[in-house]
């Protein structure tokens, strides 16, 4: 990985629909954003709730925020998925 940083943003889709211990992206959404990390639900663009879809808009020039970023989504799923 190179770490050739441009001034781009990127927007990521993150699909928690094999999670089962979470009903809706409203819920994935409230819990991130309690992790620190704001993404926009699924639902907010005319996706079905229960599609559990958020997005992720990549848009920080420090990969340390990434980083931060990727760990959030990452304890989100353990706690969701069982450590999947």
């Amino acid at each position: 990985l190179t770490k050739h940083v441009e001034s781009h943003a990127a927007d990521v889709w993150v699909d928690f629909s094999e999670c089962k211990g979470v009903g809706s992206d409203k819920v994935i959404f409230q819990r991130l954003l309690e992790l620190g990390l704001a993404v926009v639900p699924g639902s907010a663009f005319s996706m079905p709730s229960e599609r559990r879809l958020v997005r992720l808009s990549c848009a920080q020039a420090s990969f340390d925020a990434l980083d931060e970023a990727i760990h959030c989504v990452d304890q989100a799923v353990g706690e969701w998925c069982g450590g999947r």
